[in-house]
């Protein structure tokens, strides 16, 4: 093992040592930091940036000061994006630190989302802008070609959630998604498939993308402002939880791919299968998501779409009261694969 090796598995020990009651947040740290000094182009050179040159006090607290204090600076390096020329600064800086101070300041700079090369392909201006109308099927003209279009979409169902936040409070001001940790779809010409049948069109930061990947990640939904009620709930309190450790458990599962990546992976061509599953945090820093239209799947006939396995997922009469109600612009989405009608006694 080389001495870039050693120093790194020291930084990666003061990670969890930082974190001794959250172990899986500590691994999730860990593997994030992972990934981003693989690609930092300076890892070669990283034990001399470490090096903080001899000691007297031998003890095994002091060891353990000192692999603190070069996790501290591999952070202010790796994540922060210091310069390398100030590594012998930073190492001074902190050499006289206390444990407890060098933890917290460990704590404070873990990373929290993956430094991706492919996370300016998700900026806005490569989605489609649902005011032209890209993507809209309009059943009066059915042999109409349907213009190639790219969004990210967010589902919702009819039946509001027993517990958290309900969707028909989103329907009444879309702009509360903000205060989410999301799962998105993203969908293009011949990959439609989505979870729930209708919902908003987000326009996503590309610094807000979390994570991503072709197939379900299997992510709950958060909300930041709404109180804890258990794992029933359908969004639950980003803050009661810890903000951080939440959104790096998402970050640690899966990189971020590019769009392209994702579509090309993406078995599901309609229907609620096979879709895939974006991550988004609604406001990262000054960043915020935005609504800007709503997606309904429909019929060939033009007919609100149902879902195939109950028939209780579909945009309802009051529901596209509540769509209007809003002013958005609606896209809507061909699907042939659900119901004709719902099943008796769905609503």
């Amino acid at each position: 093992m080389s001495k870039t090796d050693d120093r790194l598995d020291e930084c990666y020990a003061a990670i969890r040592a930082a974190l001794p009651n959250s172990p899986t947040d500590a691994a999730n740290a860990v593997t994030l930091l992972e990934r981003q000094v693989a690609a930092w182009p300076q890892r070669a050179n990283l034990a001399t940036y470490l090096s903080l040159g001899s000691r007297q006090d031998k003890s095994a607290a002091e060891t353990v000061r000192r692999q603190a204090v070069r996790c501290v600076v591999l952070l202010e390096l790796v994540v922060g994006g210091q310069p390398v020329t100030l590594a012998q600064s930073l190492l001074a800086r902190h050499d006289n630190s206390p444990l407890a101070l060098l933890q917290d300041r460990i704590r404070s700079n873990l990373p929290l989302f993956d430094k991706s090369p492919f996370r300016t392909d998700w900026d806005p201006a490569n989605f489609s802008d649902p005011t032209t109308g890209a993507g809209d099927y309009d059943a009066r003209v059915p042999n109409r070609q349907i213009a190639p279009f790219q969004y990210l979409c967010f589902g919702m169902m009819n039946v509001p959630p027993n517990a958290g936040t309900s969707y028909t409070d989103i329907l009444a001001d879309p702009t509360i998604l903000r205060e989410f940790l999301i799962s998105t779809a993203l969908i293009s010409n011949g990959k439609v498939a989505t979870y729930y049948p209708y919902g908003l069109i987000l326009s996503v930061p590309s610094d807000n993308i979390v994570s991503t990947n072709y197939k379900d990640q299997a992510v709950r939904n958060y909300n930041a402002k709404v109180a804890m009620i258990g794992e029933t709930a359908q969004m639950t309190d980003l803050r009661t939880n810890d903000l951080r450790a939440n959104v790096r458990a998402v970050t640690a599962r899966f990189p971020i791919l590019s769009p392209a990546t994702i579509l090309a992976g993406t078995t599901g061509t309609q229907g609620m299968r096979g879709y895939n599953e974006i991550v988004v945090l609604g406001a990262f820093g000054s960043k915020s998501i935005t609504p800007v239209a709503f997606f309904k799947k429909v019929n060939p006939a033009g007919l609100n779409f149902i879902r195939d396995d109950s028939g209780a997922t579909y945009a309802t009469p009051a529901i596209d009261r509540a769509i209007a109600a809003t002013r958005l612009p609606v896209i809507r989405l061909l699907d042939t694969s659900g119901l004709d009608q719902p099943k008796p006694g769905k609503t």
